[in-house]
């Protein structure tokens, strides 16, 4: 988004799925079609005879976004906000919405004469039609919004609020009778700044839904000499992630913000707009794709942590590693909104950016996984044609508009920056699936006139999400727009059978399957957050066309956990109840050596010493990694050192470098082994955590560890065991470089040096250069490194400013002479 801001917003049987209930009666929903209907309909053009319509007034969804009511002002935050959740506060089996709402400063003291700031809103479902609950429930938060996410955070059985804002973000807990309390303080969010979108899922796998919050740009930090236009001409906002730390006294979530720890950006911030959780690699772990506004996108792949937790000197038991340039998806353009779901039927999640007017938006299909992690085909050439490039997009969604069971794309678009909410409105687009098979190229068509679309009004659009609110097995579009009122876009028409799906309790990251009868297999995922600053129906939905079952229906929850059921039949709820797991057997025998592993016949090293097999395993991590001579010069003697402090540790003359200690052993060659092993895989696994191919990294040395016969999740640094000496040295190791000047702690990056020349752009002819004996960084296309890996973002970044302030790292002379080589 490249902007001037000097010239600047019947009801349904519910069918409860446990085993031992057979012969439940089921009934269709009242004036459903027949199946010879369904089947001829589904044999013929998808989207004929389909009609979207606005139903907002008729239900009773009364809401009017506040931003420029009284004349458009140069306000980029009243631009931008507009978000929707679709949630079952109540839980009464009905889906209700919340309405993000906002203002521009210039219209302050306008909305105070005329009663007040405008406030979000709460509307009550009611078999359908809504009831606006704001000020009964409180949830009316005269703020200026941007996001909002729908979540059980402390798993109490009742969805909360999160709510993204231009100022200070607000958490709404559900007091569980209607009412919610403001709560973001207390439980440990404490971030001011503008945040747009926020997206939920367990990263961790402890079971708790843990939070993401994007951060935009602060106005106030302009870009000294920048050529770029809004926002880039501004400095970004970090991005937060917050874990989940459980509940308090009080039965409220307390969090932890670990962001940079986890991996996430630690300096040059982002402009991020859209978000969305989504297990892109198919290991079971939760991986996070952002759209960025005039940055390269970014794809966090979830990486765990050998050992888990404990294991981790950090205490996450997990790393985001950002890998959007190797996996095919670092798209540079104005990102906004994001959609993320399996549209070709191949089992892999796919993905849809909404771009600015001008660009094209980006489309990707995900491929089977590589060893490093996911991948993706960049395909936006087969939806160019029906896109186009004339509007700018914003939220977005994968629904299944005739239930064929393909998924269409739905997109709303606006104009920015906002001069005039009348010549600044667009239409909203659909575009029909046409069902290509898994493997071939998509084939999407405009669908927007078939269903109606062009008989809508245009409008500012930004925050969109889908529901089916009237639980008829059709899904709802709810749109949220600048200055204007609150659509809902209701399809009628001939469609085909459906099935939703209803957890029993909030697991975002749940992966449902539905295998048809024919053996197409359908497959959706549960999302907390999603589209444009936006969250969706808390249930899956599915689309089936001609039939009239599923023969196999099965959810696999975050942590591995999986229930099935045979021969559902269709156009029906299905709840699942969380069924437990069945009792382990914990017991587990007595071990003498609690670090080695039973039974394991150690690899043969071929006369290579176990510090010659580290020294490999070493190198092997620094080749994976982007080139960066001080970092692996600064970690090759580090390990090296921890080594040497491991072995001198059964030497009674020898002087170790970080640890000094001295320990016995009857066999004290064995004792060396393990612990030079236990010290140099722990700082190894430190150190590489936030490098390239993290997962490939991390796999080698587990590999390496497990050969030796050693346990990985032995972590204690007590007792005098050779595996505690050797934790107690990495934990040292560690220690020391947090504070050793080398901004380890912000992945290194280092912010003292600001280039005085603006970037040379080289696909540009002629350069603009401020001082010619100075460098000038260079902007390219693609970056790649010399050992062939694609660098993240377009310009040039300075490295090293920093490091003539670190502590040098080369063994010093011995009290008793030259140390001694193990």
């Amino acid at each position: 988004m490249h902007v001037d801001v000097s010239r600047l917003v019947r009801r349904v049987l519910v069918l409860v799925v446990v085993s031992g209930l057979p012969g439940l009666a089921v009934t269709a929903p009242s004036g459903w079609p027949s199946a010879a209907k369904v089947a001829t309909h589904a044999s013929s053009s998808g989207f004929e005879g389909i009609r979207l319509k606005n139903v907002a007034g008729r239900v009773g969804l009364d809401f009017r976004q506040g931003a420029f009511r009284f004349g458009v002002s140069p306000d980029p935050a009243a631009m931008t906000g507009g978000g929707l959740c679709a949630l079952d506060y109540n839980n009464d089996g009905w889906v209700d919405l919340f309405v993000v709402n906002s203002y521009s400063q210039a219209n302050v003291d306008r909305w105070h004469k005329h009663g007040g700031l405008p406030r979000s809103a709460l509307f009550r479902n009611t078999r359908g039609r809504f009831r606006n609950v704001t000020r009964t429930s409180g949830a009316g938060l005269a703020v200026r919004g941007q996001g909002c996410v729908a979540a059980d955070f402390n798993g109490d059985g009742y969805t909360d609020l999160f709510v993204t804002a231009d100022g200070q973000n607000k958490l709404l807990w559900n007091n569980g009778n209607g009412t919610f309390t403001q709560g973001a303080w207390a439980a440990g969010i404490r971030s001011h700044g503008w945040h747009t979108s926020a997206a939920v899922a367990d990263v961790n796998g402890d079971g708790r839904p843990d939070l993401f919050v994007a951060g935009y740009t602060d106005v106030n930090l302009p870009i000294s000499g920048s050529a770029a236009g809004f926002p880039n001409n501004y400095a970004g906002v970090r991005d937060l992630l917050y874990l989940n730390m459980g509940r308090d006294k009080h039965g409220r979530s307390r969090f932890r913000e670990v962001g940079v720890q986890a991996g996430l950006e630690a300096a040059r911030f982002d402009h991020s707009l859209g978000a969305v959780f989504s297990d892109f690699d198919g290991d079971g772990r939760p991986d996070l794709y952002v759209a960025n506004d005039g940055d390269p996108n970014r794809l966090y792949q979830n990486v765990a942590w050998p050992g888990g937790r404990r294991a981790d000197p950090a205490g996450l038991g997990f790393r985001f590693e950002e890998r959007a340039a190797s996996a095919g998806v670092a798209d540079p353009n104005a990102g906004m909104g994001v959609a993320a779901a399996d549209f070709n039927g191949d089992g892999h999640t796919d993905l849809f950016i909404s771009n600015s007017r001008g660009q094209g938006h980006a489309v990707y299909t995900g491929q089977q996984p590589v060893a490093s992690g996911s991948s993706f085909s960049d395909v936006r050439t087969a939806f160019a044609p029906a896109f186009g490039k004339t509007f700018t997009g914003w939220g977005a969604s994968w629904v299944d508009l005739d239930l064929d069971g393909n998924l269409d794309l739905v997109l709303t678009n606006g104009g920015i920056p906002v001069t005039n909410l009348a010549r600044n409105a667009q239409p909203i687009q659909v575009l029909e699936n046409m069902g290509a098979p898994p493997g071939s190229a998509p084939q999407f068509t405009d669908g927007t006139a078939l269903v109606g679309g062009n008989d809508l009004p245009r409008v500012v659009g930004r925050g969109l999400t889908t529901a089916d609110f009237d639980n008829n097995g059709r899904m709802d579009i709810a749109i949220n727009t600048i200055g204007g009122r609150l659509e809902l876009l209701r399809p009628t028409g001939a469609v085909g059978h459906w099935l939703a799906v209803r957890l029993a309790r909030f697991s975002p990251g749940a992966v449902v399957t539905a295998v048809l009868p024919d053996g197409r297999r359908l497959v959706r995922e549960v999302q907390a957050g999603s589209s444009y600053l936006s969250s969706p129906d808390p249930r899956v939905h599915f689309g089936l066309g001609a039939a009239t079952s599923v023969s196999l229906l099965i959810v696999r929850y975050p942590d591995g956990h999986i229930v099935d059921r045979n021969n559902v039949p269709a156009d029906r709820i299905v709840f699942f109840p969380r069924q437990a797991r069945n009792a382990t057997d914990a017991r587990s025998t007595a071990q003498t050596t609690p670090y080695l592993i039973d039974g394991c016949t150690r690899t043969d090293l071929h006369g290579r010493s176990v510090a010659r097999v580290w020294d490999e395993a070493m190198l092997d991590a620094i080749r994976r990694d982007l080139p960066a001579p001080t970092t692996h010069a600064r970690n090759l003697f580090h390990v090296s050192a921890a080594m040497w402090d491991a072995w001198a540790a059964y030497d009674p003359t020898a002087d170790g470098y970080f640890v000094t200690e001295k320990d016995k052993a009857l066999d004290v060659e064995a004792a060396r082994e393990t612990a030079i092993s236990y010290a140099a895989y722990r700082v190894l696994l430190w150190r590489y955590a936030y490098g390239a191919n993290v997962r490939v990294t991390f796999d080698e040395l587990t590999r390496t560890l497990r050969s030796l016969c050693y346990r990985l999740d032995f972590t204690s640094t007590k007792g005098d065991s050779p595996a505690a000496l050797g934790n107690r040295v990495a934990a040292a190791v560690i220690r020391y470089g947090r504070s050793d000047g080398s901004q380890e702690r912000l992945h290194y990056a280092d912010e003292s040096y600001v280039p005085v020349n603006t970037p040379l752009v080289v696909a540009e002819p002629g350069t603009g250069m401020h001082d010619p004996t100075f460098w000038q960084p260079l902007a390219l296309d693609h970056n790649v490194a010399q050992n062939g890996l694609t660098v993240p973002g377009k310009v040039q970044t300075f490295i090293g400013a920093h490091w003539g302030h670190v502590r040098g790292f080369a063994l010093p002379a011995s009290k008793n002479g030259v140390p001694i080589d193990p």
